[in-house]
């Protein structure tokens, strides 16, 4: 049976590269665009078919991608960029997921957020934080 991607979230092994030196992994409709905007290090697979899978980074673009690139199949994230969050510690700190990072040491993600449009420097795990009404 094949392994199916769709709505998993991958690290494929060439995301760390240059795109052209991967480009026999790259749809060709879409050399450009990953040459332009890099690969992304983890991203969801929104749509999958005999050739392809594609590939959305948490950033919203997408690209086409063989599936010999992918790495390792990842948890689904807690949260996704614009949910509304909460410090379990603090509840009075609320703000939204602004990004979000694998962190391969640890092997979960990690979450930054923005208050009043600024963005904390600070990095939370998963059971730090808690969604929350907007």
């Amino acid at each position: 049976m094949q392994q199916t991607y769709l709505y998993q979230w991958l690290i494929c092994s060439w995301s760390k590269y240059h795109a052209s030196r991967n480009n026999d992994l790259i749809h060709p409709e879409d050399l450009a665009k990953a040459e332009e905007q890099g690969l992304g290090s983890f991203s969801e697979c929104v749509y999958e078919d005999a050739a392809y899978l594609t590939l959305k980074k948490i950033t919203g673009e997408t690209i086409r991608v063989k599936a010999e690139g992918v790495f390792r199949i990842l948890p689904a994230p807690k949260f996704r960029m614009g949910d509304p969050v909460r410090e379990v510690a603090r509840p009075e700190v609320k703000g939204t997921v602004c990004e979000f990072i694998w962190h391969t040491k640890d092997l979960d993600y990690k979450y930054y957020i923005v208050i009043g449009g600024r963005r904390k420097s600070r990095r939370y795990n998963p059971d730090e934080l808690v969604l929350c009404p907007a």
